[in-house]
Order: structure tokens, then sequence, then C-alpha cells
């Protein structure tokens, strides 16, 4: 008798949770959202130009990690 496998065919985790790839999805956009709020305090202390900020955090909240293409598309089905 074989064990069950513990993963699908596309990596997703049969006990419930998600595949290797779709954690390190995660991960970046919470370090992303981090950056950005870092990015907006920092600002507010230093009296950075705020044209800069918004910018760079539409660039953040954009940019689709590794995806190669930018604007996020919804997950992978």
């Amino acid at each position: 008798m074989t064990p069950r496998p513990i993963c699908n065919e596309d990596g997703r985790d049969v006990r419930g949770r998600r595949g290797g790839e779709a954690e390190a999805r995660t991960m970046r956009g919470v370090a992303a959202g981090r950056l950005l709020v870092g990015l907006f305090l920092v600002a507010r202390i230093k009296d950075i130009n705020m044209k800069f900020v918004s910018i760079a955090s539409f660039i953040l909240a954009t940019t689709n990690g590794d995806e190669g293409h930018s604007f996020y598309q919804g997950p992978r089905v």
C-alpha cells in the first residue's frame, strides 16, 4: 500500500495548505505592504515629496513579483 501524496499535480497541498509557490507569493505581498507602510512613515517624518512616494507606492502595488507582468490578475487556477 503506497502512502497518499501530500501534493496534487499543481503543487497544492491536499492537507489544506498552499503550495510553496503560492506561499512565497503571499510572503512577497506581505513584504511589499510593509515596505509601503515604511515608505509612507519615512516620507511623513522627513518631509519627502509625496509625489515621489505615490509613484513608488504605485509601482510596489502593481508589480506582481516575478510573474513577468504588472497589475495583479487574480490567483492562478
